[in-house]
């Protein structure tokens, strides 16, 4: 009886080892930083701030940018080293295009620089690397479904269960991403990253919060109008 009973402790035991182990890996996994988590010139911010809070927060390092303001030739590069190219909020989804103005003064989520060279990124994110272009201009993609980092080979795989063929470009991966937020997923980020013979030139964010239901998905393209162009081109 008692072997019996020393069987049944060990099991419980292991058991509560395993549920103990398993805890420990969720809380490193949830206190893991996100990829809308920069840090620009030292001051950390979450780019799923409205415009006006991350505005208010670095001051003048922040241009907003709706597209009925002054080109954006005349920002002063000493001052802005962040922006958002443009901001669009309705009842169904918010979207948001933020763009690094100063590679130097921005570090990413995981304390990275944003002025890495192409190597240097895809070293650091090589699992998670979506690669677009050739030698001369070229682009790496990072991409966060609901708090995520996704792999292009699980993307590629949900779009072949969703018959959808595998992307060619980049903004294949947009509109797929587009046809199911608010049906399998409420929020993704795309940081997209240019390169000019493997130096970065540009940095860009994309951020969108769908708040839709599937009933309403037609009147959300309605509204989405231009900006689905500019943000999915």
């Amino acid at each position: 009886m008692r072997s019996r009973d020393n069987y049944f402790a060990g099991i419980v035991a292991v058991a509560i080892f395993l549920a103990v182990v398993w805890y420990v890996f969720w809380v490193i996994e949830q206190q893991r930083p996100q990829l809308q988590q920069i840090t620009v010139d030292g001051i950390a911010v979450d780019l799923r701030d409205r415009p006006a809070k991350l505005s208010e927060k670095l001051e003048e390092r922040f241009y907003l940018h709706t597209g009925d303001d002054v080109a954006l030739e005349f920002i002063d590069d000493e001052k802005v080293k962040f922006y958002c190219a443009n901001a669009y909020e309705c009842e169904y989804f918010d979207s948001y295009v933020y763009a690094i103005n100063d590679m130097d003064a921005v570090l990413l989520h995981d304390g990275s620089p944003a002025d890495m060279t192409f190597d240097e990124y895809l070293a650091q994110y090589d699992k998670y690397a979506f690669v677009y272009g050739n030698e001369d201009v070229s682009s790496i993609e990072l991409i966060q479904l609901d708090g995520k980092l996704i792999t292009p080979e699980k993307l590629y795989q949900m779009m072949e269960e969703d018959g959808v063929a595998a992307p060619e470009i980049s903004s294949d991966v947009r509109s797929y991403l587009m046809d199911i937020a608010g049906k399998e997923i409420e929020e993704y980020i795309i940081l997209q990253c240019w390169f000019t013979a493997k130096e970065c030139s540009l940095c860009v964010y994309d951020y969108f919060y769908a708040q839709i239901e599937e009933k309403h998905a037609e009147h959300y393209f309605e509204q989405l109008g231009d900006i689905g162009e500019m943000i999915f081109s």
